[in-house]
């Protein structure tokens, strides 16, 4: 069974959580992107996964624990256009 987490963000010592940084630049190529996503969140959770929609190209990838509550992931993406408009989603899941 899968729950998604909808609920006001909690606040841990001044910091309201989960904290999401997100970089999308193009380094070789103005037809490749490199997206970076780190999230921050004191609850422990199973997985994290990113969905990433821009036109007709759809993208998604589970982020990884790099470290007790924080998670990242770093991907190539061809024809994702950092400078147009993207729908990006992430959905903290736990399973029971």
């Amino acid at each position: 069974m899968i729950f998604l987490l909808a609920a006001c963000a909690p606040s841990f010592e001044g910091e309201i959580y989960p904290i999401q940084t997100v970089q999308c630049t193009h380094l070789l190529s103005l037809y490749e992107a490199t997206l970076y996503i780190e999230a921050r969140d004191p609850f422990d959770w199973d997985t994290i996964a990113v969905d990433v929609d821009q036109g007709d190209n759809d993208w998604s990838a589970q982020l990884r624990e790099v470290e007790d509550n924080v998670w990242e992931i770093e991907m190539n993406l061809m024809e994702l256009d950092c400078t147009a408009d993207y729908d990006l989603g992430l959905y903290y899941l736990t399973y029971q």
